[in-house]
């Protein structure tokens, strides 16, 4: 137990042992490397990943979103932003598969970035996750071409699946655009 990665305090509480603020940043890396040593161990020879740019203000969270796309063996994060105008010459620059989008940022809001990503790269799916969902801000949003709209209360559980299913709508896409 002396060798266990996590400080003392955390070690036997469980699963959900802290809020993911309280995990060091180095635990944050470590739970990273693993999750992305495990699926890549686990995925077929050849297989393609799909790429997924991360845009959300808060560094913990972007770690906590970089360990969770990295659990599966089929995802892998291409790039990460703290704010809105960095998200869309990162989504111009890299041609992610699909882009996880936080709402409230420093410069400008998601909706701005979304506007800023979809004149150049219309076919990119958006999966907006944010702590200020309302039925305004989904609507906007839908107008916008995001389709999901996932409040972080609702959990990673929601967004997996918004993610999910963005993927399986543009699962031609994909394949017809990579050689």
């Amino acid at each position: 137990m002396d060798n266990h990665p996590l400080p003392k305090r955390f070690v036997g509480k469980g699963p959900c042992f802290a809020r993911y603020s309280e995990i060091p940043g180095n635990l944050t890396h470590y739970l990273y490397v693993v999750a992305r040593q495990n699926s890549q161990a686990n995925s077929p020879e050849g297989f393609i990943s799909v790429r997924i740019l991360i845009a959300d203000d808060r560094k913990p969270m972007r770690g906590a979103l970089k360990t969770f796309v990295a659990l599966n063996p089929e995802w892998t994060v291409c790039g990460e932003t703290g704010n809105a105008n960095e998200a869309i010459a990162k989504a111009q620059e890299l041609h992610p598969d699909l882009i996880i989008l936080d709402y409230k940022m420093p410069d400008s809001n998601g909706l701005v970035a979304a506007d800023g990503i979809l004149r150049t790269l219309p076919d990119i799916p958006i999966v907006m996750f944010t702590l200020f969902k309302t039925h305004e801000l989904e609507h906007a949003a839908y107008l916008m071409g995001i389709r999901c709209v996932v409040g972080k209360e609702e959990g990673v559980s929601s967004l997996l699946s918004a993610i999910e299913s963005e993927l399986g709508r543009s699962a031609p896409q994909l394949k017809s655009g990579r050689s």
